[in-house]
C-alpha cells in the first residue's frame, strides 16, 4: 500500500504538470500546505471533501 506522503507527493506532481483553473490556485496552495491534506482533482466549480480510512477505499470515504 502506498503511504499518504506519498500520494500527496505524486499528486502534487501531477498538480505542477498538469495546472488548474487559475480562479482556485489560490486555495488549491492552502489546502495542499496543511499536512494531513492535498487535493486530488480541481475544478473552479466544485468541491468535495472526503476522508478515508486509507487509499483505495473511496467506498468506504465520510464525506
Amino acid at each position: 500500500m502506498i503511504s499518504f506522503e506519498e500520494r500527496k507527493k505524486r499528486a502534487l506532481k501531477r498538480l505542477a504538470e498538469t495546472g488548474a483553473d487559475a480562479d482556485i490556485i489560490e486555495i488549491l496552495e492552502r489546502i495542499n500546505s496543511i499536512e494531513k491534506f492535498f487535493t486530488t482533482s480541481s475544478c473552479s466549480g466544485r468541491i468535495v471533501l472526503l476522508k478515508i480510512p486509507h487509499a483505495g477505499s473511496k467506498r468506504e470515504a465520510k464525506f
